[in-house]
C-alpha cells in the first residue's frame, strides 16, 4: 500500500507544529530584561516546630524548642537508672529542683558558644 499522500502531509504539518513549539519554549526561557526587586530586604519566615517530633535529625532547634520536646534525654535516661522514683520527682512531679553550679554554667556557656554562638550576649554577661 503506497498511500494516498495524506500521510506525508500530515508528517510535514506535525513537523512543522513540533518546530513551531520549539521556538516558542525556546523564546519563553530566556531572561527577562526587567525583573522586579523588592523595595525593602524580605523578613525570612519563623520557623515552624512540629509539637511532636518523629526521629531523626533536625539542625537549627532551638534550645528551648529542643528541651521542651517529646522524648527522654540523656539526662533522664541517667536519673531514671539511679531510680524511678527520683526521675518522677525530678522531671515530672519537678519536686526536685536542678541547683546550679559553676561547672554547669561553664557547661552552658560551652554549649552556647558551640552551637548557638548568636546567643552568647543574650544568655550570659562575660
Amino acid at each position: 500500500d503506497l498511500g494516498t499522500g495524506k500521510e506525508a502531509v500530515t508528517i510535514e504539518n506535525q513537523s512543522q507544529a513540533e518546530t513551531h513549539q520549539n521556538n516558542t519554549s525556546v523564546s519563553q526561557s530566556e531572561p527577562e530584561e526587567q525583573q522586579n526587586v523588592p523595595d525593602s530586604p524580605q523578613e525570612k519566615p519563623e520557623a515552624a516546630w512540629p509539637e511532636y517530633f518523629e526521629p531523626g535529625r533536625y539542625e537549627g532547634v532551638p534550645n528551648e524548642v529542643y528541651h521542651a520536646a517529646n522524648g527522654i534525654s540523656s539526662t533522664q535516661v541517667k536519673d531514671a537508672r539511679v531510680s524511678l522514683m527520683y526521675f518522677n520527682a525530678r522531671h515530672v512531679e519537678k519536686t526536685i529542683v536542678k541547683e546550679r553550679s559553676p561547672v554547669l554554667d561553664m557547661g552552658n556557656l560551652v554549649h552556647t558558644l558551640a552551637l548557638q554562638p548568636e546567643n552568647l550576649e543574650a544568655e550570659f554577661s562575660v
